[in-house]
């Protein structure tokens, strides 16, 4: 392996020692040549992760460092990973919990050089499980196979990539990426319509790729290039990127413009709109093509909605007349909290629907108005969840609500909440690890969950997008009732969608506060929006 400043290298069969440093966007490891020289490689790419056992193909630039010396800078994000042969294979397996040296040097006994082979086949498992603990079988069995998916996703992943390299992909993290997301069937499902790839990857990549496939299958190129498969690409193409920018629809006009200018070659509008209804490319939707999968979770959105608005899902907690709704928010409201007219009105509305909006600009008492909805739904029995979109929004709104410190359950960013609910699914209670038995965890532990009791209170919801919202309603239950909080005024989503601004303006569902009530500079409370401008 011949080493100098500036030279480059090109080195298969490379296996990872142990990772020395993670930098962030690159990764510093100790690695092994095939011929037994070990060396210091540093992998750039904030994606590239490599763990010890692991074997890539590398290509590099050898660069002195002056306190390490010789280095081989490379783009990690390009080494090709691949299944170690040989001995390399029981320094992998360490890798994967449970199999430590002893039962690594188990399995190499038993298999040698074969070892690969053997996770392969399935007729080796009862084998492979009494090398590796012969009087632990059950927790063995468990360990191989574990250690048989890992090898079978490293296998497809590593195939995949080489089908493609013999397909002309040349970009090595292009091919790694495919291999990723289709894996050992990457090549049934590219011979049949590469076309797929715009999902995953920038049109002119993805069709550069597609039209390697097909020409070295022996279509020809003017063929090709006016394909069903492509035209339907480029259309998925460019609802993808309405949809990168925050859009669900594209207009009608200029559309099949758009489509041709992908294609860099002329096809009919009428062939065009046939084959993207066809293959469900695109919806009708009066002056627009809609994308169909923002279509089919608006559709999904509105029709819970629309059952929860109507009182289809109600709550386990028994809705009280409007006069009891307002002796509880007089009650809860005693002291420090002092509630106008229009709050209460507001307020007595959240309490009697599955489904509201409540809507205001700065100052209208919208946070003061949430804490009495609060207060006066756990007097009804019912339990309150609290999440913004932000950190600090989440953070303001549990302090507004009075909900900090380690008795309560703090209010979470949505991706947190949705990350503690599936938590929640599947059978965890609290952050970190579940307490032993006898022992209490504060409340700021418990992982949130939602029932047919639970008040969920979402801030910031103009700035919620789509994707974020249907992610959450399909974990919510029936029963479970929302309310959004936000200004219609504000920021809109950075994502696809506007859901919140849609519900305030159909359904019924919301609730305005107009008063501004925040005093500035003396006493405003209850003046009209117009007097504080004077």
């Amino acid at each position: 392996m011949k080493r100098a400043a500036g030279h480059h290298a090109d080195l298969d069969c490379v296996q990872v020692l142990s990772v020395l440093a993670d930098l962030g966007n690159a990764t510093v490891f100790s690695a092994r040549a095939r011929s037994g020289a070990a060396f210091r490689v540093v992998g750039r790419g904030a994606s590239f992760k490599p763990r010890s056992g692991d074997v890539y193909d590398i290509r590099g630039t050898w660069l002195e460092s002056r306190r390490h010396g010789l280095q081989l800078y490379a783009d990690g994000e390009v080494f090709v990973r691949r299944p170690p042969t040989g001995r390399l294979v029981a320094a992998w397996l360490q890798r994967i919990p449970g199999i430590g040296a002893e039962r690594a040097q188990r399995l190499l006994k038993e298999f040698g050089t074969t070892l690969g082979d053997a996770l392969s086949n399935t007729s080796m498992f009862e084998r492979i499980v009494k090398a590796i603990d012969p009087d632990r079988l059950h927790l063995a069995a468990r360990i191989a196979a574990e250690a048989v998916t890992f090898w079978a996703e490293l296998r497809s992943e590593y195939e995949a990539v080489s089908w493609l390299e013999t397909q002309g992909v040349e970009d090595l993290g292009v091919a790694r990426k495919i291999a990723e997301l289709l894996g050992a069937e990457a090549s049934i499902v590219l011979r049949q319509n590469p076309y797929v790839l715009v999902g995953v990857l920038p049109w002119q990549t993805a069709d550069k790729v597609a039209l390697r496939i097909l020409l070295r299958s022996g279509v020809r190129l003017d063929d090709v290039k006016v394909s069903p498969r492509r035209v339907v690409g480029a259309i998925d193409a460019l609802m993808k990127d309405a949809v990168a920018d925050g859009h669900t629809a594209v207009l009608k006009e200029g559309f099949c413009n758009k489509v041709r200018v992908k294609l860099g070659c002329h096809v009919a509008d009428e062939r065009i709109i046939e084959l993207g209804i066809r293959n469900r490319a695109i919806l009708d939707g009066d002056i627009v093509w809609r994308c169909p999968g923002c279509a089919f979770m608006e559709a999904e959105l509105e029709a819970r909605f629309v059952r929860m608005a109507g009182g289809e899902e109600p709550s386990r907690v028994r809705t009280r007349p409007e006069a009891d709704l307002r002796r509880i928010l007089a009650f809860v409201s005693q002291g420090s909290l002092e509630l106008g007219s229009e709050q209460v009105n507001a307020a007595v509305r959240i309490l009697k629907s599955d489904l509201a909006c409540l809507t205001g600009g700065a100052g209208t008492g919208k946070t003061t108005t949430c804490r009495a909805v609060a207060r006066a739904w756990e007097a009804l029995g019912g339990r309150v969840e609290l999440s913004a979109l932000s950190g600090k929004a989440a953070l303001r709104l549990a302090e507004g609500l009075g909900r900090t410190g380690p008795d309560h359950r703090p209010a979470l960013t949505l991706q947190r909440l949705l990350i503690g609910l599936r938590k929640r699914a599947g059978g965890e209670t609290h952050w970190g690890a579940d307490p032993q038995e006898g022992q209490a965890r504060p409340a700021a532990f418990q992982l949130p969950e939602l029932t047919d009791q639970t008040l969920l209170i979402l801030d910031e919801a103009s700035m919620i997008d789509l994707g974020q919202i249907h992610a959450l309603v399909e974990i919510m239950p029936r029963g479970c009732r929302l309310l959004f909080v936000g200004d219609s005024f504000q920021l809109p989503p950075i994502g696809v969608g506007l859901v919140f601004h849609r519900l305030v303006e159909r359904l019924g569902t919301a609730v305005r506060l107009e008063v501004v009530r925040r005093q500035v500079s003396g006493d405003t409370t209850n003046c009209p929006p117009d007097a504080m401008r004077n």
